[in-house]
């Protein structure tokens, strides 16, 4: 994706992924994101990639984009305490998008502003995104990139998402990337994540991916119940893993509760004991807001009292 020039000026094996995301959480339904860390000649320099979830192109992304860069350059500063910093690091804003009917968005940031006369220019902000648009590429196109076998299977998985006929048209080509993928230590939970997205993009049954998968890695009939075993087993442990996860807040929140509820009411009975330890992680939520306000502990485990009016 990027000129031949600048890829050559890249040292690649300085890459490395930054922790952390700097999109809004309140926007995961719409991108995701990841930060590396490079340098471009001898400077330190940042890719951003963002990903948009949706398929049809947000028409404000850049401005979205633009705000995560000066996130990413102001915690580059906040990392440097109060060592002197004479310049900004350079960041190439990557978006990867898959809709069907392409990228029509700006795709560089001056566009938002019209029409603007030659006097007006140096006072906005332009840059340009570098566009994987992969609802646009042709699948024997993507076939040939120079990408790891899982990005391969990734992006084809986004590209034919929505139409899977011809995504079981095109597997039985995918044999030598599906099955570089399968013979990873990953491989399982990579094809557990196509077939969960396929089902919920596509609704297609679990089944007739799994069966479809099978038939274009030419699993023999004992392979086939391997394939079938280990995409289950990573379908439970990520669930597993969910579920632990939304556990461990719900503890987490009775935990607080009764200690607030202990210091503003003191010993609590037995039944409000049991009714914090019943509740879900949603009404935990609702009666650490009526803490604040509760008059008796009764409001705080039930209904607030009506206000007389």
């Amino acid at each position: 994706m990027l000129p031949e020039d600048l890829v050559k000026r890249i040292k690649w094996d300085k890459l490395r992924s930054k922790s952390g995301s700097f999109s809004d959480a309140k926007l995961t339904n719409r991108y995701s994101d990841v930060l590396f860390e490079v340098e471009i000649d001898d400077d330190l320099a940042f890719i951003y990639v963002l990903y948009e979830h949706k398929s049809e192109p947000e028409k404000w992304t850049l401005l979205q984009l633009l705000e995560y860069m000066v996130r990413i350059w102001r915690a580059y500063l906040r990392e440097r305490g109060g060592k002197k910093v004479d310049r900004l690091p350079i960041i190439l804003p990557v978006v990867l998008h898959h809709g069907q009917a392409g990228w029509t968005a700006a795709r560089r940031f001056i566009e938002y502003f019209g029409s603007l006369e030659a006097s007006l220019r140096p006072y906005v902000p332009n840059f340009a995104i570098l566009l994987d648009d992969v609802g646009k590429v042709n699948p024997d196109d993507l076939l040939a990139r120079p990408l790891t076998a899982e990005a391969k299977v990734v992006l084809l998985c986004l590209l034919l998402g929505r139409t899977p006929e011809r995504l079981f048209e095109e597997l039985p080509k995918w044999h030598e990337p599906l099955s570089e993928v399968w013979r990873e230590q990953d491989g399982a939970l990579v094809f557990s994540a196509v077939i969960v997205y396929m089902n919920q993009v596509a609704r297609i049954p679990e089944e007739e991916i799994t069966m479809a998968l099978q038939h274009s890695l030419k699993l023999t009939p004992a392979e086939e119940i391997f394939f079938a075993d280990e995409v289950l087993r990573q379908r439970a442990l990520r669930k597993g893993l969910r579920e632990g996860r939304r556990e461990g807040r719900r503890e987490g929140q009775q935990e607080l509760l009764l200690k607030l509820l202990r210091q503003r009411f003191g010993e609590l009975p037995t039944e409000a004991t049991a009714t914090i330890q019943a509740a879900t992680l949603a009404e935990l939520e609702d009666m650490g807001l009526r803490v604040l306000n509760a008059a008796t502990l009764e409001d705080v485990l039930g209904k607030p009292a009506q206000k007389r009016k």
